[in-house]
């Protein structure tokens, strides 16, 4: 039997530490990117679709600012 893990067998969790940034860790990286594509939900499900891209924009800024961030433009 054949105890080695396959790329495909992995987690989410054992496959996220491959994340290499310097000065972030893995795991801060994937909650700050956790947080911010939430924030992105919030603000489709709230608005809808069918509008341009600077529609989403600010409040977009807001939902993020909200989260605790700063949202440099």
């Amino acid at each position: 039997m054949n105890t080695d893990k396959s790329e495909d067998d992995k987690t989410f969790d054992e496959s996220r530490e491959s994340i290499f940034i310097p000065g972030y860790t893995a795991g801060a990286l994937y909650d700050l990117t956790e947080k911010v594509i939430g924030c992105a939900y919030s603000v489709s499900n709230t608005l809808g679709c069918g509008f341009l891209e600077k529609v989403y924009e600010n409040p977009l800024a807001i939902e993020i600012n909200k989260a605790g961030f700063k949202v440099v433009q």
